[in-house]
């Protein structure tokens, strides 16, 4: 294994959780937090008002020690596309959930499925 591997990883760590003091309270300042439906299971009760998105702080964390690296590991770049373009599908559906309060956007998982392809094929 290489070691130098490591080193970025632990960064996008400590990035991630320097960051999450600040945006943490930031989201919950928004009301940007996780709505469970009444019908559903009822331990999930308890996770309304939980923080979504929290997926923000990991993906900032990841695109800014990707591109502290990319000089060295130039192969990171198409990487790093597809996992910001699933992470936008990521904070769209949280968003959209959180602003409509429905379980999701009226979506289906085929469309889905077509939004994940769509960021395959860039």
């Amino acid at each position: 294994m290489d070691y130098k591997m490591v080193i970025p990883v632990l960064i996008a760590f400590g990035l991630s959780v320097l960051m999450g003091p600040f945006v943490i309270p930031f989201l919950r300042r928004l009301k940007m937090g996780q709505t469970e439906r009444v019908e559903g299971v009822q331990s999930h009760l308890k996770k309304t008002g939980t923080p979504t998105m929290g997926g923000v702080m990991i993906l900032a964390a990841i695109t800014i020690t990707s591109l502290i690296y990319v000089r060295e590991y130039p192969k990171i770049i198409p990487i790093l596309f597809v996992t910001v373009g699933f992470g936008v599908i990521g904070f769209l559906d949280d968003y959209l959930k959180v602003v409509f309060k429905k379980d999701s956007f009226n979506r289906d998982k085929f469309n889905e499925l077509i939004e994940s392809f769509k960021v395959y094929s860039i």
